[in-house]
This record gives structure tokens, C-alpha cells and sequence, in this order.
């Protein structure tokens, strides 16, 4: 998605306002020496509560409320999986779909998945992912146990108190 980052800041925003929980990746798009929109990712690491002193242009980083990558996260990924074996199947799924850039393939959701899903069953998995998905089911795990609590507290104070 083109300029997907600077899509993030206003949905995430109005989800952690709503105590709903966000989780955030995003590419820091280091080109060599240049990074691309520096204070967008000093501004989305802000968001997820990170403190002034700890932020960093660019990096490659895996918490519990976002990732980020120095360059991008295809290229983490790739490196994960090992470039021949990505390269395979990559070119497997742009023939299939008849897509004709690397990049229509990275962009689609949708082929992105069934590419991920052939390397898995190849048992090629990238760690990054896998931390990204336990982090996010962590989350919403920690989510859902807060609403257990908070709606059986309701419940004790909707209780009729009986005296003798």
C-alpha cells in the first residue's frame, strides 16, 4: 500500500482512545544513509508510548505495541526464508496470478498470503512474522481477559445485596 505509513497515526489514534487495541507495523524506508520520513516514524513510535529518549529513526524492532523495519519488512522476511528459496516461490505465485512485479505480489494481501502459506508448507517460516502474530495474540488475549474482569466486577455490583 503506498504511503501506508502515513496512513497509521489517525486510525490508531482514535483506536487506543476507545481503549481498543492497535497494533502498529510499518516500514522506516532506510535507502542507504537516507531515511525516508524520519519524524513520521519518531511520531509513530511516540504513539505506542515509546519515550523521547528511546526513539530511533530507523530500526528494526519487534514489542509488544508495534514493529517497525529499518528498510522494510519484505526484506526482513526474505532474509528469513533465505533470498533462492523466496525468489522460487515468489516467481511460482507471479505465474499462477500472472503478476509481473515482485511488488504487485508484495502489495496484495491476498497473494501475499498465499505465498507465505506455500513457504510454510515448505517449512520455511520467518521468525519476524511469527513474533509480529504472537505479540498481536498476546494483545488481544490480554484484551479480552481485561473484559472478562471488568464485566464480571459489573456483574457482582448489579448483584442484589440481601441482608438478614
Amino acid at each position: 500500500m503506498a504511503d501506508g505509513k502515513t496512513k497509521l497515526d489517525r486510525p490508531a489514534a482514535i483506536f487506543t482512545a476507545l481503549d481498543i487495541p492497535t497494533y502498529l507495523v510499518w516500514d522506516c524506508d532506510k535507502k542507504g544513509d537516507e531515511i525516508k520520513d524520519t519524524e513520521l516514524n519518531n511520531a509513530l513510535q511516540r504513539l505506542c508510548e515509546i519515550p523521547e529518549e528511546k526513539l530511533v529513526a530507523a530500526t528494526d524492532i519487534v514489542s509488544d505495541r508495534f514493529a517497525c523495519f529499518e528498510t522494510n519488512l519484505s526484506s526482513t522476511v526474505k532474509a528469513e526464508i533465505g533470498a533462492d528459496a523466496y525468489r522460487e516461490h515468489l516467481d511460482a505465485i507471479k505465474g499462477e496470478y500472472e503478476i509481473t512485479k515482485d511488488d504487485d505480489v508484495e502489495k496484495s494481501p491476498f497473494v501475499m498470503t498465499k505465498l507465505l502459506e506455500r513457504l510454510a508448507q515448505k517449512g520455511l517460516r520467518s521468525k519476524t512474522l511469527c513474533a509480529i502474530v504472537t505479540a498481536i495474540a498476546t494483545m488481544r488475549n490480554l484484551a479480552v481477559q481485561v473484559e472478562k474482569v471488568e464485566l464480571e466486577a459489573e456483574t457482582v455490583e448489579e448483584e442484589p445485596h440481601v441482608g438478614n
